[in-house]
């Protein structure tokens, strides 16, 4: 009954032996090196964490209750992800792109519910009580902590490949840093496990990446496979953004823009750093204080431009709201060089109302240049992006002079000039395999 916590435990060591070179080396490197999105900073150097973490493990697996929920495919297909707040749409994306209706939909966070025999809570406290013993002389604390979540997680997914039959595993989290090993641990009980990055560069989050199969959304995306020995996979396919089903009519007919509108697409980092969140060495907060400062000092030189922000999620929450507006009233001289888009409206659904978009990071850059809007990057920062070469670089900024240009340059030609002008046509929507019905070329 303890066969896949044993499977896990037994793997987890033989990766720690592994060579640096090998997948499973690279496997553990992840694990032991990159940065985990489920601590923040306090959580990460806390000495107690790996205590918490297995306590935290033994309550879940103790607790019991629902790890995957049946959905209506018999394909044997199934949906991996953090949790279940994306259910219906990422259903809905894999059934468009794929033409098979998923089976299941697993909650990664949940899974150690499915560990809830004493066998496999005493096989994986014995593994516990050696790994607590490394973690209190572990100068990564906060990744050795979380290789016991980790460790619990995995070995579940490997019953519940067996269990419900899985043939393909679409994994809609693969930045998480454990996701290599899960592919190794689980890759000999399903057919195809496949992994589907989000829009943005993988290098930030997904610069060692193994699969079966790796769905990319972006052409940047491909500019990059090319070039990293990390990436590894036995086939490559090309798909939409993962919600672009729910936008791309509206945007078919390209719906004109107002002139001399600006937007300002933000990925909330002063936020972020607020609430501690783990440092991933990308610098977005500086980035993006940097680049609103060079929007409000553009504004003030060019009075008749205006600039519209569009806030993250994060910073739409209702308790967050008034920081929000806040923050950026601070930016700017007088109300009427800038509006803040109301919080219920959708980035990705309101592409047409400014004419040029900007951002120093953020996923919706890449969706609005799908859609076909013209755009631009202010990379203040991100350390090895663009790539050298990249066609990327024809719309990157890092100086006000640069931007200033930028700005001039695009607000005088059209959406398809634009994409013509600046070598971009290959990251407009035309053509993609497996949504033939919506061809502009059909």
């Amino acid at each position: 009954m303890a066969e896949e916590i044993r499977q896990a435990t037994a793997s987890f060591h033989q990766l720690r032996k592994a060579g640096k070179t090998t997948d499973e080396g690279l496997a553990y490197r992840c694990m032991s090196e990159n940065v985990s999105y489920r601590l923040t900073k306090a959580e990460a150097s806390d000495i107690f964490i790996g205590i918490r973490m297995f306590i935290r493990m033994l309550r879940l697996m103790r607790s019991g209750g629902q790890t995957y929920k049946t959905l209506a495919g018999t394909s044997g297909n199934a949906i991996l992800e953090c949790n279940f707040v994306y259910e219906e749409l990422e259903q809905q994306y894999i059934e468009k792109q794929s033409g098979e209706a998923p089976s299941f939909f697993i909650s990664k966070e949940d899974l150690p519910r499915a560990m809830s025999s004493v066998r496999e809570m005493m096989h994986y406290s014995w593994f516990a009580i050696w790994h607590l013993i490394r973690n209190v002389f572990a100068k990564n604390r906060g990744n050795v902590a979380m290789q016991l979540v980790f460790v619990a997680e995995s070995a579940a997914l490997l019953k519940l490949c067996k269990q419900l039959k899985i043939r393909n595993l679409y994994d809609f989290a693969p930045y998480l840093i454990d996701s290599n090993w899960a592919y190794l641990l689980c890759r000999s009980s399903i057919s195809n496990y496949c992994k589907l990055p989000s829009p943005g560069p993988l290098y930030t989050h997904n610069h060692t990446l193994l699969c079966d199969t790796l769905i990319l959304s972006n052409h940047y995306q491909f500019e990059e496979v090319a070039k990293y020995s990390e990436v590894k996979f036995k086939h490559i396919e090309k798909w939409l953004p993962e919600y672009a089903f729910t936008y791309i009519d509206r945007y078919l007919a390209q719906p004109a823009t107002i002139e001399k509108t600006i937007g300002y697409y933000s990925h909330g980092g002063w936020l972020r750093a607020q609430e501690q969140h783990a440092d991933d060495g990308l610098n977005i907060p500086a980035a993006e204080h940097i680049l609103l400062q060079h929007l409000a000092q553009f504004i003030s030189e060019n009075p008749d431009f205006t600039v519209t922000i569009f806030p993250h999620p994060r910073e739409r929450k209702e308790e967050i709201w008034d920081r929000t507006l806040a923050y950026y009233s601070g930016y700017f001289e007088s109300e009427q060089q800038f509006k803040i888009i109301e919080k219920d409206i959708r980035t990705a659904h309101s592409f047409e109302k400014v004419d040029i978009a900007m951002a120093a990071f953020s996923t919706i850059l890449y969706e609005r240049l799908f859609c076909g809007y013209k755009t631009f990057i202010g990379n203040y920062g991100i350390p090895n992006f663009p790539m050298s070469g990249s066609t990327l670089n024809a719309i990157c900024f890092n100086n006000y002079d640069h931007l200033q240009e930028l700005i001039l340059r695009a607000a005088g030609i059209s959406n398809n000039t634009f994409f013509e002008s600046f070598g971009l046509k290959d990251y407009k929507f035309d053509h993609y395999p497996y949504f033939s019905d919506h061809d502009r070329n059909s």
